[in-house]
């Protein structure tokens, strides 16, 4: 093994031999892999192959056919063969939700390069003949996508990494990681060191002891999954075609051809965790005990589906340690606070997800992704995400019950994990709680007499008449939200504006109190971040920022951040916030303040340091709602004590709580897009509509140069006006058509209650983008008129919120 490199890739199984293999077609072929036994070792030894296009976002479906497409290109690029299977896949609906969620799936299909089509219980019986049940509603076909043989495609992709120059070093052990003199990494192994610019972890199960060697928490646990494998189907030797994948997730299972057998999988109601002590040192290849008692629910009902599994015998069992994640989704990405070390781990399906190491070559060669990679951005999860926490979510995820995946669902493991100290007070109050990066959030409050709960659905559900009544309480009355979720940070120093100007694309404000939009830009032009920007002084900043973003805006600055003469706190967790917001909003203020906060004292976007009752605060004339209002941030110990005297100043006004899908809902009527939604990395200001925070007069700034547009523009788009029992509306990815044509996607919508029809923010063709075009968004398989609009539909001239 060499001595130095520039990239060490730590794991080989098809995660880190793809991630050798991109490296290499990225240009960088002076790269080395480490695996402590033989390739394929670990999770890769065991699985299944499986590779559906299927999934619940166009993301993920994108993902999935990438990884077939890469493991097809690699055997032309090598002749040698990787084992590929392009049977098919049918899966079952059993349900009217499960099947608009498959008219859903439909719709996206059609830029990603997937053949599928909608079919009743005939048809699917025809395609897989040994299924005898026809009591469901249908099935999704996917024609061309199946499964991959492990081995071979783990052992072609190292080919093809190996041919292009890289290494591979396997019985090799890593001890340890530290940083060296110059700054690098050292990597120990029992053959010896190796200095590397980069560490890529795609360890697997072993992921989180491998980051835990430099200090890094990696939320990766290894559960116990199995399958097994049936003696010889006789129905099956007189077929001339491979059966399609079988997967009903109402039992769940999901069965397939094995030359003449079946390998059947079901995901066990009792998740049994593995190596919750440290795995063990010297497993590699080896298989876990059969445990067949747990998925026995699961097999009876999968051999009353198809009556042929329990015809014949079992020839093995295969029951293997796997890493989830907390959400099953991959942790990818530079660690929070980590230079130059990256992760690839959590795969719940690493074949079907392979082509993130496609992307992860493209961020650690180039500086970053050509797409945004927010979902599965190894920073969604911070400090709260402990071992405990990791072990609950994944408990509760891992058997899947439906195929459904209903808008604005909430994850309901794990917690609470980090709670505002209103908490306790607004659950009292009715609230219906989501969560971001952690954080108990309120989505709404139930009135008396309706149950404080959602119920999924994809029409309009309980919460809309709430959330209706939320907003217009703010539109005539004044409201009052916790955004103490907020990511916040203060910045201060002799260089703190000299540098800030330099970091974001807008004018650092010249006068104390002054407020501006901040958008931070990569070196390509994309958005690297959306802050508001506050200056409380010439050495003294303040910045706040999406909750789902701290720990990826904290590393942002921090990576940035000059040797002297500048210094960041994350405020986050001290500091908490309350949106008071309506036209009655400085009438309940003003009685606790000690300072003017009328027009002319306290206008529009202007910061100012006050005492609001017994609180020290910092309040900001602005909201995103579009009303009248103020952000008051304060230190977290005051804001009980604040919110209780703004409500009983606000009695007299009508004063009302209101939630995130109100303040969503309001925010959509003002065009305001969201980062990690409407924009991101993969987006620049001037395509979304941006500009005006762009100053590229004022001097150098990251980005400054770049000119970025795949030509397409972020628009709002406003359906006709109806009835508000009626429709359905918009939520993300839907399709939006010109006719036939195909001309963008949805990136976020609902209904504008304050306007009485729905709305979307959707990214369209440059050439359907003009005010007045109109379109059509296909929702649940329906088409719907809209229009785009050149502007906020709710006052765009800002009249309210400047009152």
């Amino acid at each position: 093994m060499k001595s130095h490199a520039r990239a060490v890739v730590i794991g080989g199984g098809i995660t880190g031999c793809s991630m050798l293999y991109q490296l290499t077609r990225q240009g960088w072929t002076d790269v080395v892999l480490i695996e402590k036994g033989e390739l394929t070792s670990g999770s890769t030894w065991h699985a299944a192959g499986q590779v559906p296009f299927y999934s619940e976002t166009p993301f993920f479906s994108r993902l999935h056919k990438a990884s077939f497409d890469i493991y097809e290109e690699v055997e032309r690029e090598t002749g040698t063969p990787v084992g590929l299977h392009r049977c098919g896949s049918l899966r079952i609906a059993r349900t009217a939700d499960e099947m608009l969620e498959y008219k859903r799936y439909m719709a996206n299909t059609r830029d990603l390069g997937i053949d599928c089509d909608l079919i009743g219980p005939g048809e699917a019986t025809a395609l897989f003949p040994l299924l005898e049940s026809n009591d469901f509603a249908g099935a999704l076909h996917v024609h061309h996508d199946g499964w991959t043989d492990p081995t071979q495609t783990t052992n072609a992709v190292a080919g093809a990494a190996r041919s292009a120059g890289a290494e591979i070093a396997r019985h090799t052990r890593v001890e340890g990681i530290a940083r060296a003199p110059g700054g690098e990494w050292r990597v120990e192994t029992d053959k010896g060191a190796i200095i590397a610019e980069v560490v890529i972890n795609c360890a697997g199960l072993w992921g989180a002891e491998v980051s835990a060697m430099i200090g890094a928490h990696l939320p990766v646990l290894a559960i116990e999954h199995e399958y097994l494998v049936t003696d010889t189907v006789p129905a099956l030797a007189g077929l001339d075609r491979e059966l399609p994948v079988l997967r009903d997730l109402s039992i769940p299972t999901y069965l397939r051809q094995e030359r003449d057998g079946l390998l059947v999988a079901c995901y066990e109601s009792d998740t049994v965790f593995w190596g919750q002590g440290g795995i063990p040192r010297d497993f590699g290849q080896e298989l876990l005990p059969p445990d067949l008692d747990r998925a026995a629910p699961s097999l009876e009902a999968t051999t009353a589906l198809v009556p042929a599994v329990g015809q014949v015998g079992v020839k093995t069992v295969v029951n293997g340690p796997t890493g989830r994640s907390p959400d099953l989704q991959a942790l990818v990405g530079p660690a929070h606070g980590m230079r130059d070390y990256f992760v690839l781990c959590g795969l719940s399906g690493a074949f079907l997800q392979s082509s993130l190491t496609r992307h992860l070559a493209e961020w650690i060669v180039e500086g970053e992704p050509g797409i945004d990679l927010t979902p599965v951005d190894v920073r969604r999860f911070g400090n709260y995400a402990t071992k405990r926490y990791a072990t609950v979510r994944v408990g509760a995820g891992h058997a899947y019950s439906s195929s459904a995946f209903h808008p604005h669902s909430e994850p309901a493991a794990g917690r609470p994990a980090r709670t505002s100290p209103l908490y306790d007070r607004l659950a009292a109050r009715g609230a219906v709680f989501g969560v971001r990066q952690g954080w108990e959030v309120p989505n709404w409050f139930a009135t008396a007499g309706t149950e404080a709960a959602d119920q999924p659905s994809y029409h309009r559900t309980n919460w809309f008449a709430a959330v209706g009544a939320e907003c217009r309480a703010v539109r005539k009355r004044v409201g009052i939200l916790d955004l103490g979720s907020l990511a916040k940070f203060e910045v201060t120093g002799t260089g703190a504006g000299a540098w800030l100007d330099h970091m974001g694309a807008n004018r650092v404000p010249t006068r104390d109190g002054g407020i501006a939009a901040f958008p931070m830009l990569t070196p390509k032009g994309g958005i690297a971040a959306w802050f508001a920007l506050v200056r409380l002084s010439a050495e003294r900043f303040y910045l706040t920022s999406a909750a789902t973003s701290q720990e990826r805006d904290r590393d942002w600055l921090t990576w940035h951040l000059p040797k002297t003469g500048v210094t960041l706190r994350d405020m986050t967790e001290a500091w908490g916030t309350l949106v008071v917001a309506g036209p009655k909003a400085r009438a309940v203020l003003a009685p606790l303040a000690d300072a003017d906060l009328s027009n002319e004292a306290f206008p529009w976007l202007a910061a100012r340091e006050i005492t609001l009752g017994y609180a020290p605060a910092l309040a900001l004339r602005m909201t995103e709602t579009g009303e009248l209002g103020w952000e008051i941030h304060c230190g977290a110990e005051y804001l009980r004590g604040l919110y209780d005297q703004i409500l009983e100043s606000g009695a007299a006004h009508g004063i009302a709580d209101f939630g995130l899908r109100a303040f969503d809902s309001m925010r959509l009527e003002k065009g305001h897009p969201v980062w990690g939604r409407d924009i991101g990395v993969a987006t620049a200001p001037g395509p979304a509509g941006l500009s005006r925070f762009v100053d590229t007069a004022k001097g150098d700034f990251i980005g400054r140069t770049a000119a970025r547009d795949d030509g397409q523009r972020l628009v709002c788009l406003a359906f006709a006006e109806e009835a508000e029992q009626d429709g359905d509306d918009p939520w993300a990815n839907e399709p939006v058509m010109r006719g036939d044509a195909l001309v963008g996607h949805v990136s976020s919508g609902g209904y504008g209650h304050r306007v009485g029809h729905r709305l979307a923010l959707a990214w369209i063709e440059t050439t359907a983008a003009a005010a007045g075009t109109a379109l059509e968004v296909e929702i649940l398989g329906e088409r719907h008129g809209a229009t785009v609009v050149g502007g906020p539909v709710y006052d765009p001239e800002n009249a309210r919120a400047r009152a």
